[in-house]
């Protein structure tokens, strides 16, 4: 969403952006991400004594500081492999930082977060796929 967002924006100014190859690379690491955490006590901690609005919360900051932090390795990963040593990774990572963007990104990914947990946490308390039913299946009116 945030690179068809920037596509759109920079369309005016003539600038062409490959926004496919980067949103599906990020799509891959946001989805290592849920996998991992959907796994973890850290994404289970309060889905049984809490109310559903409280876990979604807590899940949706949980990952969104893990994804924020596996983008920041990426990022030092590839600063890394240009600098050649991890002190001027990092200073190179810092300096070349650029807030709006990465709070953009931070932003569509928090949502993004925001409405897979609100679902899979409503599905999961009405019963497993319960939701997906009511949502793609036709209502029986009595016919």
């Amino acid at each position: 969403m945030f690179f068809t967002l920037k596509k759109l924006l920079l369309i005016d100014y003539q600038v062409e952006v490959k926004v496919f190859p980067t949103a599906a690379i990020n799509a891959f690491i946001i989805a290592k991400v849920v996998i991992i955490l959907d796994h973890t006590s850290a994404g289970r901690r309060f889905e049984a004594r809490y109310p559903l609005w409280f876990v979604v919360m807590y899940k949706t900051l949980v990952y969104l500081v893990v994804a924020f932090f596996v983008f920041y390795l990426e990022r030092l990963y590839d600063a890394y492999q240009v600098t050649g040593q991890i002190g001027q990774a990092f200073d190179e990572v810092w300096e070349h930082r650029k807030q709006n963007v990465m709070l953009l990104k931070l932003l569509c990914i928090g949502l993004t977060f925001l409405g897979y947990h609100f679902y899979a946490g409503l599905d999961h308390r009405l019963g497993e796929g319960t939701l997906r039913r009511k949502i793609f299946e036709s209502p029986n009116l009595g016919n």
